[in-house]
């Protein structure tokens, strides 16, 4: 992606930023800036240069009640894509997007699904540190990563994910769609709100985030705010130990090499 390119598409997710920042004040959403643009954030004061997404993140409570609340006042002009309410959405987690606009990835097919210009939204849930608790997580975890990757093909699937694609799908999607809110459940039920120690916060939207990354407990408790380009925005007020697991060092720029674009689209509309 070019510079002028990139540009224009992290003005366009800026605006979608500002939007959904209203929203939820709106309607008393808690949320956070998240990731890279938590990183974004606190390194540069707005996006990473190079950086050609927006990530959120909210507690699983506020996240159910983000979609429950936008089923009855969505807002004109973009879409909000989840596992339970888009039948080609293949994330863990929601995406809101622009309607009129298109970022197709490698891979996409631009017929299947809502292509617009998005931001992520990531729920993180109360996972308990007990040893049996977490063999279960894990499990449940792998088992909705693979329940929501079925919604979607790639024409550059390998034959193993081809297949594993395939063998999903025999399961109807109302059926599989059940099962999800069900392990959602088991997490909410397994560590209900008034829980104040004996846990961690996990993103369940990859194997990555639930093998490898856990928040502290009190990451959710507080909020404050930073500033991304020129507004202020919410963020968990723990936010330097929640940039410490996921990046480390995260003052420290990566390699130039590693300083590119993740998307790289094939087709670009604003």
């Amino acid at each position: 992606m070019d510079d002028k390119a990139l540009k224009k598409l992290q003005e366009t997710e800026f605006d979608i930023l500002c939007m959904i920042d209203d929203y939820c004040k709106k309607y008393n959403i808690k949320y956070s800036l998240y990731a890279g643009t938590a990183l974004g954030a606190v390194r540069h004061g707005g996006f990473i240069p190079w950086d050609d997404d927006i990530d959120l993140a909210m507690t699983r409570l506020e996240f159910d009640k983000l979609c429950k609340t936008w089923m009855v006042h969505p807002v004109q002009g973009y879409h909000l894509e989840s596992i339970l309410t888009d039948e080609h959405c293949g994330t863990c987690h929601a995406k809101i997007r622009k309607n009129g606009t298109i970022l197709l990835s490698h891979g996409e097919i631009e017929e299947e699904g809502h292509h617009g210009i998005w931001i992520d939204i990531f729920p993180l849930d109360k996972v308990a540190t007990d040893h049996r608790i977490q063999k279960r997580k894990y499990s449940l975890g792998r088992e909705l990563v693979l329940l929501t990757r079925a919604n979607v093909n790639s024409t550059i699937d390998n034959i193993e994910k081809k297949i594993t694609r395939h063998i999903i799908r025999v399961i109807p999607q109302r059926l599989r769609n059940k099962r999800i809110k069900a392990i959602h459940a088991w997490f909410v039920e397994h560590m209900e709100d008034g829980v104040e120690s004996g846990y961690e916060w996990k993103s369940l939207s990859t194997m990555k985030s639930i093998s490898q990354v856990s928040f502290q407990p009190d990451l959710c408790s507080e909020y404050t705010e930073l500033q991304f380009n020129g507004r202020l925005f919410p963020a968990f007020k723990q936010y330097t130990g929640m940039l410490e697991e996921e990046f480390g060092d995260f003052m420290q720029l990566p390699p130039v090499a590693e300083q590119k674009c993740t998307h790289n689209p094939v087709k670009l509309k604003f």
